[in-house]
C-alpha cells in the first residue's frame, strides 16, 4: 500500500514536536496569557466597581488618592441679555463680566492656577455655550470641567424651555432628541447583526494564525529533512504518500493537543479567579450587587440567550457542528499539504522563505475573501462574492465554519462544498507525494512551478 507505514510517521512527528523546546516555550507563553485574560475578565470588573483601580473611590477623600478640584468660581460673558435666568450651581460663585474685561480674564484664567472657568454665550436666538478653563491640570481637571460643563448646559436648557412657556412637567419631551436615518429594512436583530460582521472576522483570524502556524513548521521539517538527508533513510521505510500522511497527520494532532492545553489553563484560570469576581464579590460589596442585578436586569431585557439561539441556529445542530469540524480539518489538511509541497521543492533551508511567500499569499486571500464581503454587504450587493467563497476551496475553510453556524448554508450546499474542499485536499495530497518522491534527491537551485509540475508528471 502507497500509505503503508503513515502510522509511525505520525508518532514519531507527534513525538518529536510536543518534546520540542519550541513548543513546550510558546505553548507556555500563550497557556499564560490566555490565564491572565481569562482572571482578568473575572478580576477586572470587580476591581472597577469597588473603585480600587484607576484612582477611583467613594468621592469623599478617603480612597482613591487626592480628588480633582472642583469648579468654585464661573466668570460669565454674554453677547446679548439672556430672556431668562442662568440656573444656579451649588457652590459656585457667579461673577458677571464686561466686554472691556473679556479678554483680559480669559488670558488670567488660562495661564492661572485656580479651579475656575469662563462662560461665553454667545447669540440671541440660537445659543453657542462655550467653557474655557486653566492650562493647567492640575488646577482644574479637564474632566472636571467637562462633567461641570455638561451638567450646566443641561440646566441651561431647561431654563430656556421654561422660559418660553413649556411646563417642567413636559420637558423631558421637549428635550427629546430626534434621530433620522435612512435604511434597507433587516429582520435581523442588531445583536445578529453585529455577529454576521463579527463572527466570520473571530474564526477566519483564529484559523489564519493556525495556518500560517503549522504550515510554516510543516515546510520546515520537511525542508529540514531534505538539507540533511534524513529523507533518503525514510524513504526506505515508507512510501513518499505515508511520509506526507504522516507528518500533516501529526502536526493536526500537535495543534489539537496544544488547543486542549490552552483551553484547560484558560479553564482553570477562570474557575480559580471565579470566587474574586464579580459574582464571588457581589454579596458582600453593595457597588458589585448593584452591578451584577443591572446587569442581570439587562441580560433578561434584551434576552441574549434567545439572540444568539436565533442568531446561530447552526450551533444548535449536531450536524453542523459535525460540517464545521470536518471544513477545519479538511481546511488545515489542504493549507498543510500545500505547505509541504513547499518544503518538499526546495533543497536549501535559505531557499525556504522565498518559497513560502506563494502560499502566505493564498492563505492571506482565502482569509480576506472570507469577511471583507460579509462586512460591506451593506445593500445585499457582495451576495455573489460571499457565496463564491464558501465554495472556493482556498476560501471555504476560512468562509464556512461562521457560514455554517449562522445558518447561511443549508444541507445541499453545505456538502457540496466539503466534496469541492475534500477533492482539492485529496489532489494536493497527490501532487505533493509526487513532488516529494521526485525531488528527494534533488540538490539544485530552487525550481519554479513549471519545472515542479513536469518533475510530478514524470515520476
Amino acid at each position: 500500500m502507497k500509505i503503508k507505514g503513515w502510522k509511525k510517521i505520525l508518532a514519531f512527528t507527534y513525538m518529536q514536536t510536543m518534546k520540542s523546546k519550541s513548543f513546550k516555550t510558546g505553548t507556555i507563553v500563550i497557556c499564560v496569557l490566555v490565564m491572565l485574560m481569562c482572571a482578568a475578565i473575572n478580576v477586572v470588573p470587580a476591581m472597577m466597581a469597588d473603585g480600587s483601580v484607576f484612582g477611583g473611590g467613594s468621592g469623599d477623600g478617603s480612597g482613591g488618592g487626592a480628588q480633582p478640584a472642583s469648579v468654585n468660581r464661573l466668570y460669565i460673558y454674554t453677547e446679548y441679555e439672556l430672556p431668562f435666568e442662568l440656573p444656579v450651581m451649588e457652590g459656585v460663585e457667579y461673577i458677571r463680566l464686561e466686554q472691556s474685561e473679556l479678554e483680559d480674564k480669559l488670558n488670567e484664567i488660562t495661564a492661572g492656577e485656580n479651579p475656575e472657568l469662563l462662560l461665553l454665550i454667545r447669540g440671541k436666538e440660537d445659543f453657542t455655550v462655550a467653557f474655557f478653563r486653566p492650562e493647567n491640570e492640575k488646577a482644574l481637571s479637564k474632566y472636571v470641567a467637562q462633567d461641570f460643563a455638561d451638567q450646566f448646559t443641561d440646566e441651561f436648557t431647561k431654563a430656556l424651555y421654561l422660559s418660553i412657556g413649556v411646563d417642567e412637567a413636559d420637558l423631558p419631551l421637549a428635550q427629546a432628541e430626534v434621530r433620522t436615518y435612512v435604511q434597507v429594512y433587516d429582520e435581523k436583530s442588531e445583536i445578529q447583526q453585529v455577529l454576521a460582521i463579527l463572527l466570520p472576522m473571530a474564526l477566519a483570524l483564529i484559523f489564519y494564525m493556525f495556518i500560517v502556524l503549522y504550515s510554516q513548521q510543516i515546510a520546515t521539517s520537511m525542508a529540514t529533512e531534505k538539507s540533511s538527508r534524513v529523507i533518503e533513510l525514510l524513504i526506505t521505510s515508507a512510501r513518499p504518500l505515508a511520509i506526507i500522511i504522516g507528518k500533516i497527520a501529526g502536526t493536526l494532532l500537535v495543534c489539537v493537543s496544544q488547543i486542549a492545553i490552552i483551553g484547560a489553563a484558560g479553564g482553570f484560570a477562570f474557575a480559580v479567579t471565579l470566587p474574586f469576581g464579580i459574582a464571588g464579590a457581589a454579596a458582600s460589596a453593595p457597588a458589585i450587587s448593584e452591578m451584577v442585578g443591572s446587569a442581570a436586569e439587562a441580560a433578561g431585557a434584551v434576552n441574549i440567550g434567545a439572540e444568539l439561539a436565533a442568531a446561530l441556529p447552526g450551533a444548535l445542530n449536531a450536524g453542523s457542528i459535525i460540517a464545521v469540524i470536518i471544513t477545519l480539518i479538511l481546511g488545515f489538511l489542504f493549507f498543510a499539504l500545500l505547505a509541504g509541497l513547499v518544503g518538499a521543492s526546495v533543497s536549501r533551508m535559505e531557499d525556504l522563505a522565498g518559497a513560502m511567500q506563494p502560499l502566505m499569499l493564498i492563505a492571506v486571500m482565502g482569509f480576506m475573501l472570507s469577511y471583507m464581503p460579509s462586512a460591506m454587504n451593506f445593500e445585499g450587493d457582495m451576495d455573489g462574492v460571499i457565496t463564491f467563497s464558501h465554495f472556493f476551496p482556498i476560501s471555504s475553510p476560512f468562509a464556512l465554519p461562521s457560514a455554517i453556524l449562522m445558518g447561511e448554508m443549508d444541507a445541499l450546499e453545505t456538502v457540496i462544498a466539503l466534496v469541492m474542499l475534500a477533492v482539492m485536499t485529496c489532489l494536493a495530497a497527490l501532487l505533493t507525494a509526487k513532488v516529494y518522491e521526485g525531488m528527494i534527491l534533488y540538490s539544485g537551485n530552487r525550481l519554479k512551478i513549471g519545472q515542479i509540475l513536469k518533475m510530478a508528471k514524470k515520476s
